[in-house]
């Protein structure tokens, strides 16, 4: 009786455990399918950061399309031509200096945060 009921068990462990195991990996990408287009901040200490972009796009799901790397300068000039034009831009990168100067295109992310 006791090897009948190990049996039971390791064939519903089998068959539930391949089906729980998927369904934790696509919650592991809710963002699966999702291009974000974004304009960085581009050279020295910002490149590093960019090399957890891969690592991003697995944990997510989503891929990161980088539109452009620019200076602070010249990414104020392509960032405000795009929306210009109806540019599609989910993500800028930017410093506390130049944030005012792209104040028309950012939006702020308070209620997304938790303190």
């Amino acid at each position: 009786m006791v090897v009948r009921r190990f049996l039971v068990a390791l064939v519903v462990f089998s068959l539930v455990v391949p089906f729980s195991l998927s369904a934790m990996a696509q919650e592991k990408k809710p963002f699966e399918g999702v291009v974000l287009n974004a304009y960085f901040i581009g050279g020295g200490a910002y490149e590093k950061l960019y090399t957890k972009i891969p690592e991003f796009e697995e944990q997510t799901g989503a891929k990161v399309n980088i539109a452009a790397k620019l200076s602070h300068f010249e990414l104020n000039k392509r960032v405000a031509q795009e929306f210009a034009s109806g540019g599609d831009i989910d993500v800028i990168s930017t410093h506390t200096t130049f944030a005012p100067g792209q104040k028309d295109f950012l939006l702020p992310l308070n209620e997304y945060l938790t303190p």
